[in-house]
This record gives C-alpha cells, structure tokens and sequence, in this order.
C-alpha cells in the first residue's frame, strides 16, 4: 500500500454532475477525507478551460489536498469488445492476440489506445477457448482528458473504468457469500450493471439510455419545464408521492406515474441483462441487488423494483462500504468517486 496520508483525488466525470472524494486510511479503516458533487456547466466529456476553473473551487473549498486525482474514463469515450481467444493456460500470446482484434474492429493504428482487458469468467467450459472482455481509450482522447488537469497543475495517476471503481468500493458489501449479487449504477445517461460470484466481479455492462435521464426528459416534456426543475420534482415526488408541499396535486401524480413508467421499463432493461449472466451460470440465482449513483436516491425506488423483482435491492452508501465521515458518504453518488480515489491501493493491507 503506498505510504501517504490521503489518496489522489477520485473524480468522477458524470454526464449531468461530477463527483469528488479523497480518502484517508484510519487504524479502523478508510474515511472520507474531503468530497463534492455539483451539476456540470456542459455534457461534454473532457472539460472545458470554465469547468476546469469551477472544479479547482469546489475541490479547494471541499478541502482537498495534493496535486493528483484519478480520473473515469467518460463512458462515451470508450471502445468496448468481448473477444474469443485461446484459454491463457495455452501459453498463447492472448493480449497481444485481443489487442490486434480490437484495433482492426475499431480500425485504430498500433498502439493507439490504451487497453484494459479481463477474462470473462464463466460456470460452463468451453473447450480451448476463453473469452475476453476489453474496454479501450485512444490515445487522442486520453490527452484530451488529460490536458486540462496538465493545464491546471494536476498530475492523473490513471484513466480508471467506472466498472472498476464501483466494484473497488462496494467489494466489501457485494463480495459476500457464494451467491450472485449484483450491482446497479443509475446513472444520468445509462445503468452500469455489475455481477459478483464467490467475491469477485465476473459480469460488466453499460446499458445505454436507460439511465434517469429518460425520466427528466419524460417529465420536462410532460409539464414544459427546464431539466434542473424536472430534476428536483423527481428527486421530491419520486415513486411514493410523499406530501409535497407548495407541489399541485396534478404535477405530483404526473410525476408518480411517469417515474412508475420509468422503473418498469429499468426493471425489464435489468431483467435481460441478468438473463444473460444466469445463463453464462446455470443453476444459480441472483440473491441480492444493491444500487448506486443519482438515480438510487430516487424516493421509492429501491422498494418498487424489489416489489416487481422478487428479490430484495437496497440503496448502497460508501458508509455502508465501510468509508466513514458522515455528511456525503452516505450519498449514493459518491460510490464511484470513492473507487476512483481507492485506485492503487491494497485493502488487505
């Protein structure tokens, strides 16, 4: 483990907000040293030179310290591909073998992106094959990500996948048992979907457009109004319709039966994907189902899906992780953040 008093600064580069945690390593185990979310000026992935401006306040007045940070890779920006290739029990060159794949796929010169790759585990045998899972940046991305921090004085230790991050952070709560678990992502423009088996990650997608964004889009539609009010009608009403003062009856059951709408069709986008890895483990069930990022505070939503699945999803915190410091560590937004700054280090240590 290294030997420093904080960690680098986890940034978490949202479509609709950015989130910020750095840790500390106590004698009883991590704390939220200091942390941030507030909303994005634009959606566009690198920062913008007024971005970046706004982050060194916020990271200033959250009492942040130091000059690193890992950064997210922004889900736009990566190249994802699940390739066939001989088991690494072969001897084969298996990642020189993936990475000329994946660059003939996405047409990219040699040693043009960066590359990270993990083997998809699987309860059935396949016979002199495995299967490998690879998420890609270019390089011409990577230094368009990089290049306002360099600007700014801050050195990124690493460009780290979101996928990655949740897992580091929740792998206390979700790696229990021999059960699957699965972790769920809400996030502004998409689920991160995660699957653990006998404590470790074995399942990843992102499923596109399934995020809380299409609820606030349906409720600025619905009521003419901008997203940051939709936003907070459904950060209020939610799925239980809680008195809401000052809130008309009509907008409040506008906004009920849009987020109902909208929790059925999430329910079913979750259903396919967790058929897909029930049949990569024949004979096993998922047991329990944790959720994260803005949309798991959604009023309600964690029992309406509970309700619809059959199975019990609960709303995870970095405090229930094992992060403590109160305030917004036991925000729901936070957890990725927290990976991200978990980046590097050794928990067994």
């Amino acid at each position: 483990m290294r030997a420093r008093e904080r960690t680098p600064i986890g940034i978490d580069l949202g479509t609709s907000s950015i989130k910020a945690a750095q840790l500390a390593r106590t004698r009883t185990g991590w704390r939220l040293a200091a942390s941030a979310i507030y909303s994005r000026l634009d959606g566009e992935d690198a920062l913008s030179a007024a971005e970046m401006d706004r982050l060194l306040g916020v990271l200033d007045r959250a009492g942040c310290t130091g000059d690193t940070a890992v950064l997210g890779a922004p889900k736009s920006m990566l190249l994802t591909a699940l390739v066939d290739a001989p088991p690494k029990s072969s001897g084969a060159p298996v990642e020189q073998i993936c990475a000329a794949e994946f660059t003939r796929m996405y047409r990219l010169s040699p040693g043009g992106c960066q590359m990270h790759l993990v083997e998809v585990p699987s309860a059935t045998s396949r016979i002199n094959t495995s299967q490998m899972s690879i998420n890609g940046l270019s390089n011409t991305d990577a230094e368009r990500l990089i290049a306002p921090f360099d600007n700014a004085g801050i050195i990124i230790e690493a460009i780290d996948l979101g996928a990655e991050a949740r897992c580091r952070a929740s792998h206390p709560v979700c790696a229990q048992g021999d059960e699957l678990t699965a972790l769920l992502d809400v996030g502004a423009s998409g689920i991160g979907l995660s699957v653990f088996r006998e404590g470790e990650s074995v399942y990843h997608r992102w499923l596109t457009g399934a995020g809380v964004g299409r609820l606030v889009e349906a409720v600025c539609r619905s009521l003419s109004i901008q997203p940051a009010a939709a936003r907070v009608l459904v950060g209020r009403v939610g799925l239980i319709a809680p008195t809401c003062e000052g809130l008309d009856s009509v907008t409040v059951t506008r906004v009920l039966s849009l987020s109902r709408e909208y929790a059925e069709g999430l329910f079913h986008d979750i259903l396919r994907s967790l058929a897909y890895v029930l049949d990569r483990f024949p004979g096993e069930s998922v047991s329990q189902c944790w959720l994260i990022g803005g949309g798991a505070g959604i009023p309600g939503l964690a029992a309406f899906l509970t309700e619809f699945a059959g199975l019990e999803i609960n709303a995870l915190t970095p405090e229930q992780c094992g992060v403590a410091g109160g305030g917004l560590a036991e925000s729901t937004s936070l957890v990725t953040a927290v990976g991200h700054a978990m980046w590097g280090y050794n928990d067994a240590a």
